[in-house]
């Protein structure tokens, strides 16, 4: 997709991004579901006479990332416990805003501490938890935007975020018939272009789970 400005993104399944038709006044802002990886150009708009450089502001359910130029992935799935971006080039700001914090915020006599902004460096991420906990951790970036470039790739992955990547991508329903396969983990890359049974094979030679396909549904049987 590129936006009014000439910002490129590319959408991961299950994912959308609403923008105006124009970008006008000090700031771009667009709203994100799900998963999205941008390269963001530069623009600039007069404001009061004067040539102001417009920041870019990608809004999710509970947080906003500002930047001026830069190329970074932001991954806010509702399903998702947490929202991680991850910086490639430039710099961004990761600030706390739900956009319903009567939801996270907890009883009314407890006090919800909001975490400070935070800016990222090259590679880093930031993982916000939906409960308001903020923390960045060096990563590798190729690995955060595999899924760009045709790939699930995973380094000690919990099978259950696999399987939920498999899901939004082959659009299949996961049943498990042992809740403690969820904390089993995966390292391996696999095309996201291959047959889901290639990828559940990959993950079966690790010998701690099997499948069955039954419709559009993975279950997941050990």
């Amino acid at each position: 997709v590129v936006l009014p400005d000439g910002t490129k993104v590319w959408l991961n399944a299950d994912s959308k991004i609403s923008f105006p038709s124009q970008f006008t006044g000090k700031e771009r802002k667009i709203l994100l579901s799900g998963e999205a990886y941008f390269e963001v150009s530069t623009s600039y708009k007069s404001v009061q006479g004067r040539r102001t450089k417009q920041s870019f502001i990608v809004s999710t359910e509970n947080q906003d990332v500002t930047v001026l130029g830069t190329h970074f992935n932001v991954s806010s799935y509702k399903d998702q416990a947490s929202t991680k971006t991850t910086l490639l080039e430039g710099s961004v700001e990761i600030a706390y805003a739900p956009r319903h914090p009567e939801l996270v915020s907890g009883p009314r006599n407890r006090k919800t501490t909001i975490p400070e902004n935070v800016v990222l460096k090259p590679n880093e991420q930031a993982t916000l938890l939906n409960t308001g906990q903020l923390k960045v951790t060096e990563v590798d970036t190729d690995e955060a935007i595999a899924w760009k470039n045709g790939l699930f790739s995973y380094t000690s992955a919990p099978l259950d975020v696999v399987l939920k990547q498999v899901s939004r991508w082959y659009n299949v329903e996961v049943e498990y018939l042992n809740e403690a396969s969820k904390s089993q983990t995966f390292t391996g890359s696999v095309s996201r272009y291959d047959n889901v049974s290639r990828l559940l094979k990959a993950i079966e030679y690790t010998g701690a789970v099997k499948f069955k396909i039954e419709g559009n549904k993975i279950i997941v049987t050990n």
